[in-house]
């Protein structure tokens, strides 16, 4: 499903793609409370579990079968343990109908919001444009 931010901070859509679960909460999100998802991503476990598996019937394990994975490697994701890698963002997406991007840029906001929590660069001084 494509999907897109407006102006005026809505969203837009070209709808679900074939195959692809449909979900309620995904269509009723507004304003501040899409804008707090935004600045509170989710561990792609969370979304993995919610938007994925949960709507869908799928098990951790029929999941792993499903893309040829260890179900250590799905059960750890889900937990929150271990990131998103190449290797499983690209089977996720075909599983899953959606790209690689999508599955590593989760990871990506994931770990940003991580690292603005812990990381001080207050004291890093900012080249002066030449």
């Amino acid at each position: 499903m494509l999907f897109g931010l407006t102006i005026s901070g809505g969203s837009a859509s070209d709808g679900p793609i074939k195959g692809q679960p449909m979900l309620k909460s995904l269509t009723t999100i507004e304003g501040d409370t899409f804008m707090s998802l935004l600045m509170t991503p989710s561990h792609p476990g969370d979304v993995l579990q919610e938007l994925y598996l949960t709507p869908l019937g799928l098990s951790p394990i029929s999941l792993a079968r499903r893309i040829h994975v260890p179900r250590t490697r799905i059960e750890r994701l889900l937990r929150g343990e271990t990131a998103v890698t190449a290797d499983t963002a690209m089977r996720l997406a075909r599983v899953f109908g959606t790209t690689a991007e999508y599955w590593l840029n989760l990871q990506r906001g994931w770990d940003l919001a991580r690292a603005r929590e812990t990381i001080d660069v207050s004291g890093i001084e900012p080249l002066a444009a030449a």
